[in-house]
């Protein structure tokens, strides 16, 4: 009976063993190959309007880390004259919870006129903001990845 339980403990190591493994090597190669497709602002080309996909917002206001770097890069390229407009897509489902809205003030404080912005409130996934939106030709900033 000991040994059946030693065998048991034994495959279950060797089991997180090798799913640690398969973790660490499944995000090197993920941020290798984003490492790879990232650009920079003065690299983006010129566009109708850049794109902010929304992404959390802390109950006292305060933008995500990732959103907050999605907004700096938002400002980067409008501030470049990369384009004239920006619409920022997100979650403004509910009375309490307002993503568009945050990202609107933290453009407004980085010094971008208000006509200048645009808010899509029922950004609530990424695949409905993007079927909405029809423009040419855009800068969406998703993931501080830089498409076109």
């Amino acid at each position: 009976m000991k040994l059946r339980w030693r065998g048991l403990a034994y495959g279950l190591g060797a089991a997180a063993i090798a799913g640690g493994i398969w973790l660490f090597a499944s995000d090197y190669e993920v941020r290798k190959e984003g490492a790879a497709r990232k650009i920079s602002a003065e690299q983006a080309p010129s566009a109708e309007a850049i794109i902010v996909l929304g992404a959390k917002v802390h109950p006292d206001g305060r933008l995500s880390d990732m959103l907050k770097d999605r907004m700096i890069t938002a400002a980067e390229l409008y501030e470049s004259g990369k384009a004239d407009k920006i619409l920022v897509s997100g979650d403004h489902g509910t009375l309490g919870y307002n993503e568009v809205g945050a990202m609107k003030n933290f453009l407004l404080e980085r010094g971008i006129a208000e006509e200048c912005i645009f808010m899509d409130h029922a950004g609530f996934n990424t695949y409905e903001s993007m079927y909405r939106i029809q423009v040419g030709k855009y800068t969406s900033i998703n993931r501080t990845i830089l498409c076109k």
